[in-house]
């Protein structure tokens, strides 16, 4: 949990008892950081912005499932993200660039094997980095990289 939330034991209790406030801290904490990872796969700011939006509406809804022993708050807010994106690329959201929900699979076939996979197990199915690692049996920080790599690949064959 971040130290600087003044009177709170916790984010669930900050939310809990000053919604607004809270998503303002959050905001101005990670919005920047969750941004820069969304434009970074999607290349599109109106859309970036708007499944910002989506991802700071959703954070009040699910922060129960915040673990603040297990993960820290970023690394949770990331994989909040994450499946905000793969929804949105699964739903054929305006984010997405696809013309047809059937590009999908397509959008997939383009890329790596190891990369359709890590992608799918992150974005689709919502696996944390290590989640992935256990099932991947392989170190967290290699699946975090390969995740970011993926993303890549995934926008770059969205332009095929």
């Amino acid at each position: 949990m971040h130290s600087s939330v003044p009177g709170y034991a916790n984010i669930k209790e900050f939310i809990r008892r000053d919604k607004s406030a809270a998503l303002k801290f959050l905001y101005h904490e990670y919005g920047n950081m969750l941004y820069g990872f969304i434009y970074s796969t999607i290349k599109n700011h109106e859309a970036t912005h708007t499944l910002l939006n989506h991802v700071f509406e959703e954070l009040p809804r699910r922060i129960h499932t915040y673990d603040e022993n297990n993960l820290r708050l970023y690394s949770w807010l990331l994989q909040l993200t994450r499946k905000k994106l793969g929804n949105a690329v699964l739903k054929n959201a305006p984010a997405n660039g696809c013309t047809g929900s059937k590009d999908f699979p397509t959008i997939i076939n383009r890329m790596s094997r190891q990369y359709a996979e890590i992608f799918t197990l992150s974005y689709v199915v919502g696996y944390s980095a290590r989640e992935i690692a256990v099932i991947k049996n392989t170190d967290t920080e290699v699946i975090s990289q390969e995740i970011k790599l993926a993303a890549k690949e995934f926008a770059r064959c969205m332009k095929m």
